[in-house]
């Protein structure tokens, strides 16, 4: 026999697992039949990427699993990704990440057809320049907030943004 035997195993042939790759497993196996969470392991990252495409699985995986765990000095990496923040859940993000802003007015969900729509209204801004003749008695309408919001949230599907609440709601 070319390798030491312990127990009928070939030692010479036996693989060990470190602590880390345990625990990415313990993971999946943890996960693997629910149809909401997908857990991939990209081992030469260390990163432990966990996709959830329910808002209540990820708020939870998020409160309960680190960011970071280390086994003697070893650190992998755990990234939690809503994975459809571009679909179904973008109104829920967008109030979420609204609430107890000053700046909107309101965020309203709208179903025309079978499209959901969310608007999110901003506070209306006077704009008074220094020296303006105050012919325009209601000086100048601002839509800076509406624009730059537009500008950093571009791409989000059924999300819509506005000034004036009458000129934001489709009817």
């Amino acid at each position: 026999m070319a390798g030491r035997t312990k127990g009928g195993i070939i030692m010479n042939k036996l693989k060990l697992s470190p602590p880390w790759a345990e625990y990415v497993n313990k993971i999946k196996a943890l996960f693997e039949k629910d149809h909401d969470i997908r857990v991939e392991y990209d081992e030469d990252k260390m990163n432990l990427v966990i996709k959830v495409d329910d808002t209540d699985k990820y708020e939870a995986l998020t409160k309960l699993l680190p960011e970071m765990k280390d086994f003697g000095g070893v650190e992998l990496l755990i990234t939690i990704i809503p994975a459809n923040t571009k679909t179904k859940n973008s109104s829920y993000y967008i109030k979420k990440l609204f609430s107890g802003n000053n700046s909107v007015v309101e965020i309203q969900d709208v179903t025309i057809g079978t499209n959901p729509m969310t608007f999110v209204s901003f506070e209306k801004e006077v704009i008074q320049y220094y020296n303006d003749n105050i012919g325009d008695l209601h000086g100048l309408r601002s839509t800076l907030m509406e624009n730059i919001a537009r500008e950093v949230f571009e791409g989000l599907d059924g999300v819509y943004f506005c000034t004036d609440n009458d000129a934001c709601m489709p009817w």
